[in-house]
């Protein structure tokens, strides 16, 4: 639990919790961003992507990520230093090219798991890997070369795990977020809101990812 501060919508509130904290997740706790410089963000125009760009560029990380191109300018205003459209693109090469070859330290996959064995060949040496959707196929990597860390995130999992550590960090994470939208430091994407009747229609054009941001509905 985490309480809403005064500056905060509950719409706001709302937007920033599953999303937020996953991008909190893998961004800020899990992965190990001292010294690194690159990250690729697939999926930006997305909630947990939008979010991730802002996180990952409030450390001072350079930041590409994968979008349609109807949606380049909105990842761009979050922050993204590069947008690259993954239908029409070859993203290996174009983040191969954006890091002189080395490949991104960092790799925030949102996608599935192809999509995360894919990111094995775009990582840095000794990068890392978040995933959300599926982890990679680890064995198209020679033992003892590209040396990546990857890091699974799921937030249901601190149940699962019955930690109660595990389980208090949830609200922290929600409390920082929430710190963050308060000093309009963080947008939690709230780009529409609609009445609880349409609700079901909502679902269904988040199924069809014809959502940009955060879809709210009000009750």
């Amino acid at each position: 639990m985490a309480k809403i501060p005064d500056a905060v919508s509950f719409s706001e509130a709302a937007a920033i919790l599953c999303a937020g904290m996953t991008a909190y997740e893998a961004i800020i706790q899990k992965m190990n961003t001292t010294g690194k410089e690159t990250i690729l963000i697939h999926a930006g125009a997305g909630g947990v992507g939008g979010i991730g760009i802002q996180l990952a560029k409030r450390l001072g990380l350079a930041v590409a990520t994968t979008a349609s191109t109807e949606n380049h300018d909105w990842v761009k205003k979050l922050g993204a230093d590069l947008a690259i459209d993954y239908k029409t693109e070859n993203v290996t090469e174009v983040i191969r090219d954006w890091t002189d070859g080395r490949g991104a330290d960092l790799i925030f996959n949102t996608v599935g798991r192809d999509e995360a064995t894919a990111d094995l060949g775009r990582l840095a040496f000794s990068g890392q890997l978040a995933f959300i959707a599926g982890g990679p196929d680890q064995s198209v990597v020679k033992p003892f070369t590209l040396s990546p860390s990857i890091h699974e995130v799921a937030l249901a999992a601190a149940y699962a795990s019955e930690d109660d550590r595990a389980i208090r960090n949830l609200g922290h994470m929600a409390d920082e977020l929430l710190k963050l939208v308060a000093a309009k430091e963080l947008d939690p994407l709230v780009t529409e809101e609609i009445p609880a009747a349409d609700l079901v229609k909502g679902l269904q054009r988040l199924s069809e990812r014809h959502v940009r941001g955060k879809l709210i509905a009000t009750f």
